[in-house]
C-alpha cells in the first residue's frame, strides 16, 4: 500500500484503519481509543508529518470537507439525498515530486525534480535506428521547468548524464511503452524515485492532447 488518507476535521488531522498503522509505524502517532485503528495530529503538524511520508514514498491524499451543514440540508431537499454527512473530496495528491513546503525542504533546497519520460525511434541512413526522448522535469518549488526533445545512442548516454544530473524523486512514464534498456538506465542513474506508469494516451497524453490541454487553460487565463 503506497496510498495514504490524511482527513482534515477542523484542527485536526486523522487516519483510519490500515492508515492509522502507517501513521503509527512511520510518523509515531499513538492510536486513540475506540473499536477501529485511528490516529490524528494538530493540524500545525500537517506540512511535516506530510513531507516524512512522501520522502518515504507515500502518496499522501488529502480529503476536506466540501460543503457546509445547510448545503447539505438544501442538498437533501432538492434532490431527495438521504445522505446525512457533510460530502467530503480528496482535495489535494501529494508525492515526492510535488512537495512545496516543509522543515526539510528548508533545511535541503536542492531540487526535487518531477521528471516525465517518453520514447521513440527513427532510422538513421546507414545507422540503425536511433532512440529519441521527449522529458519534461518540473522543481515546484522553485517553478523551473525544464522542456525538449533529444536524440540519443543505443546506449541512452544522453538520458544517462540527465539524470545523473537533475537526480528526479519522482518519474511518470508510459506503462509498458519504453524499451528495456531505457528501463535499466533509468534503474542504474536514479536514487529510488517514485515512479508513476500512466497508461498511455488516456493518462500519459500524446503531443496532439497536450497542446489542445495547454491552450485551454491559456485560454482561460487570457
Amino acid at each position: 500500500m503506497d496510498k495514504v488518507l490524511f482527513f482534515k476535521m477542523g484542527k485536526f488531522c486523522e487516519l483510519f484503519e490500515m492508515d492509522a498503522h502507517v501513521g503509527a509505524k512511520e510518523l509515531d502517532l499513538q492510536y486513540m481509543k475506540g473499536e477501529q485503528p485511528h490516529c490524528g495530529f494538530p493540524e500545525k503538524n500537517f506540512s511535516l508529518n506530510v513531507e516524512k511520508l512522501a520522502r518515504k514514498g507515500y502518496r499522501v491524499l488529502v480529503v476536506e470537507q466540501t460543503e457546509t451543514p445547510e448545503q447539505l440540508e438544501l442538498r437533501r431537499k432538492e434532490k431527495g439525498s438521504k445522505d446525512k454527512v457533510v460530502k467530503r473530496e480528496i482535495c489535494a495528491v501529494i508525492t515526492k515530486g510535488t512537495l512545496t513546503e516543509g522543515e526539510l525542504l528548508t533545511a535541503n533546497p536542492d531540487g526535487s525534480y518531477l521528471m516525465a519520460v517518453t520514447e521513440s525511434h527513427q532510422s538513421l541512413a546507414n545507422q540503425g535506428l536511433e532512440r529519441i526522448f521527449g522529458v519534461c522535469a518540473v522543481d515546484v518549488t522553485t517553478s523551473r521547468i525544464i522542456l525538449g526533445q533529444l536524440g540519443d545512442d543505443a546506449e541512452c548516454s544522453s538520458l544517462c548524464c540527465l539524470l545523473s544530473e537533475l537526480r528526479p524523486v519522482e518519474i511518470v512514464k508510459p506503462a509498458k511503452m519504453l524499451s528495456s534498456e531505457t528501463e535499466r538506465v533509468m534503474v542504474r542513474h536514479t536514487r529510488n524515485p517514485l515512479v508513476n506508469e500512466l497508461a498511455p494516451l488516456s493518462e500519459f497524453w500524446d503531443v496532439e492532447k497536450n497542446v489542445q490541454e495547454v491552450k485551454t487553460i491559456l485560454q482561460a487565463y487570457w
